[in-house]
């Protein structure tokens, strides 16, 4: 039981943070000085965060999918 609702906490904090990270990427991509260093190193990170927070949510949903089963 605790398991469960504990990874159910991390999938949705992990989604919350996918919208998050999207948002941000978005914004930098909208500038028009993308091509300064700073500007392209901080869209860099922004989805090397992305990927972790997919990643985490995939996880987890499966975790979840094999422990409800």
């Amino acid at each position: 039981e605790s398991l469960l609702s504990d990874l159910l906490c991390i999938s949705v904090t992990a989604f919350l943070f996918i919208v998050a990270v999207s948002l941000t990427v978005a914004a930098h991509l909208r500038k028009k000085k993308v091509s300064q260093r700073p500007q392209f190193l901080l869209i860099t990170l922004g989805l090397a965060d992305l990927f972790v927070g997919c990643a985490t949510t995939l996880i987890c949903t499966y975790v979840i999918a094999e422990y409800a089963a």
